[in-house]
């Protein structure tokens, strides 16, 4: 090309750009767009029956600068202009349009007032929202129903419940008109509508049904990537859940037609809401996936759960297998859905814990306790002596869900494990039968080998403030083990054993360990023990440790429910405690805590 026909072709462009900008307004000024709009609102407020030739023709464009004077004209004295100003302010669907329809929403003309709700309800927002639930309670129908279809197309939670009251309605254009606003709000408005089905009575509880369903044939449509809300693949994912989760059969094929979507998480998706639902139609389509060696681990595994749910052995038995997989997402993922397939895997899962593949017997153990599976209570017994430490922590954990008291013998020797992540598990699974299994501990305590058994052993006592045991824990006061000692300490003050206080103080006076010291204070503390006031303060004083100063100060705060600063403290240790080496450690200390405030004053100013 020339250079001369290249100029030529881009003066054209240029020309063609200025009358597409000329025709849509954008090449206008400001004041000209006011004054086309400011002509455009006298022919309507002349012709205001042709307000939908006036908005399409001169006003449509300019809705930035229409809203204020068109908002304006729903104060006119004429109801037709009036209803046109509402009408356009919907159209132009601008924000600021609701502080104009917000006053009009007690217009003296029923018609207005419709048209104000149908306005709000394109606009959308919460002050829009707020503004049409209080339109519901209009006396008159006709801008009931308005308002009612209007919060439909909201897309806010806030509306729903306003929404569900109306079911109930003793007019049927009400009720019909809430039934379709619910299913509009689509997932938002599902849990309110299942609470009606679930609750509600007579005609409000057919019409939960009636909207429900409504709701369903919403998701079922758009699981057609053809459709409007198809084309998503979040959309079409999040409505088989939503389908699988409400178990609706209707949706059977159309979720048959997902499992060959192009999109995997749909595919695995569209499985769950297929087992969900116990669609037997799909065994066929379901084993297809699962047994398909190019297909994601994902989609294959949510298929053989679909298929275990009805009680498909060669599923489960693709699950066992894939607990042995190379990859470990896989292999938990494995462990997770036979936990989701439940009882129907609980004969094979036992079989599995006896397998020679340690994998496998983790992933029995773990989906056992999730399951919560009574029945493998003794097979699980049996796998924390298991000689690999991930199948006896996944045992330990088990047995602590399921919570059958079988198993308490079971997880205190489990706290004497060589592993101290098994003793770790086996300890909080403990803590989850609560008091119940104290009688037990207490009575282990005496038998338990290691140290870190025994401060379990003593920590959960007193986490359970098994008061009647108190006797029990003061021989460990004097253990060799300072953790024992220290959670023996720290159970005494949990109980709130005020008899067993004199040990705790005679403990901080000749304990040696300063982290045992620090815990007898912080029980002492916690047992408001008054007769400790002068230990404490004298053990403030002579101490060098930081930690020890500091829990003591507290305690003493606590003991006489008010607070003190240190230079408090060392000026009452002076005065009360008779000994002559403390009153002049006191005085040192106290000597330096007032150099140190002066000094910051001084700094200060």
């Amino acid at each position: 090309m020339r250079h001369f026909d290249r100029v030529a072709l881009f003066l054209s462009l240029i020309g063609f750009i200025a009358i597409a900008l000329q025709l849509t307004g954008c090449g206008e000024s400001l004041e000209e767009k006011r004054q086309k709009v400011a002509l455009a609102i006298e022919e309507l407020k002349a012709n205001p029956e042709n307000f939908n030739q006036i908005y399409e023709t001169k006003l449509k464009d300019y809705a930035d600068v229409a809203v204020e004077p068109v908002g304006k004209l729903l104060k006119d004295k004429d109801a037709r202009v009036r209803y046109a100003a509402a009408v356009m302010l919907g159209n132009f669907a601008k924000s600021g349009g609701v502080v104009y329809l917000r006053e009009a929403r007690k217009d003296e003309d029923p018609k207005v007032r419709a048209a104000v709700a149908e306005a709000l309800g394109k606009i959308k927002g919460g002050e829009a929202t707020r503004t049409l639930i209080e339109m519901v309670k209009d006396e008159n129908t006709e801008v009931q129903i308005s308002a009612i279809k209007a919060m439909g197309g909201l897309d806010d939670e806030d509306a729903v419940p306003v929404l569900v009251e109306f079911l109930g309605d003793k007019r049927k254009e009400v009720r019909d008109s809430a039934v379709e606003a619910l299913k509009g709000l689509g997932a938002k408005a599902l849990r309110a509508v299942l609470e009606k089905v679930e609750r509600a009575e007579g005609v409000a509880k057919d019409e939960a049904k009636r909207a429900l369903k409504l709701i369903c044939e919403r998701f079922r449509a758009a699981l057609d990537p053809q459709s409007a809300e198809g084309k998503d693949r979040l959309v079409r994912r999040d409505m088989c859940r939503y389908l699988g989760q409400l178990k609706y059969k209707p949706a059977t094929l159309a979720l048959i037609d997902r499992l060959s979507d192009t999109d995997p998480e749909v595919r695995a998706a569209a499985a769950e809401a297929l087992g969900k639902i116990g669609a037997k139609a799909a065994i066929q389509a379901l084993e297809n996936r699962m047994n398909d060696s190019a297909e994601e681990s994902k989609v294959r595994v949510s298929a053989a759960v679909a298929l275990g749910k009805m009680g498909n052995k060669k599923a489960i038995e693709f699950l066992i297998n894939m607990l042995t997989d190379q990859d470990e997402v896989v292999r938990v993922r494995a462990a997770r859905a036979l936990s989701e397939v439940g009882m129907p895997s609980v004969n094979l899962l036992l079989e599995a814990l006896k397998s020679k593949e340690a994998q496998k017997r983790w992933g029995a153990a773990k989906a056992l306790g999730e399951i919560g599976c009574k029945e493998a209570v003794d097979e699980l017994a049996k796998a924390t002596k298991d000689d690999n430490e991930d199948v006896r922590i996944a045992a330990v954990v088990s047995l602590g869900r399921i919570k059958d008291k079988r198993a308490i013998r079971t997880l205190i020797e489990a706290l004497d494990d060589k592993s101290e992540r098994v003793r770790w598990h086996a300890f909080n699974a403990l803590q989850m039968f609560g008091e119940s299994a104290s009688h037990v501990a207490v009575e282990a305590l005496a038998r338990v080998g290691t140290p870190t058994a025994k401060e379990y052993l003593i920590r959960l006592i007193g986490t359970w403030k098994t008061k009647w045991a108190v006797g029990k824990l003061l021989p460990y006061l004097k253990e060799r083990s300072e953790n024992v000692r220290k959670a023996a300490i720290w159970a005494i003050g949990e109980m709130g054993a005020q008899g067993v206080a004199g040990a705790l103080l005679k403990c901080l006076e000749t304990e040696k360990s300063v982290d045992v010291k620090c815990e007898a204070v912080m029980a002492l503390a916690k047992l408001r023990y008054k007769p400790a006031r002068k230990t404490l303060l004298k053990t403030f004083v002579i101490t060098d440790d930081p930690s020890l100063k500091a829990v003591c100060s507290d305690a003493i705060a606590a003991i006489d429910e008010r607070s003190y600063s240190d230079a408090e403290l060392l000026r009452e240790a002076i005065k009360s405690i008779d000994e002559k080496d403390v009153q002049e450690k006191a005085a040192a200390q106290l000597k330096r805590v007032e150099r140190v405030s002066v000094s910051r004053l001084q700094g200060g100013t």
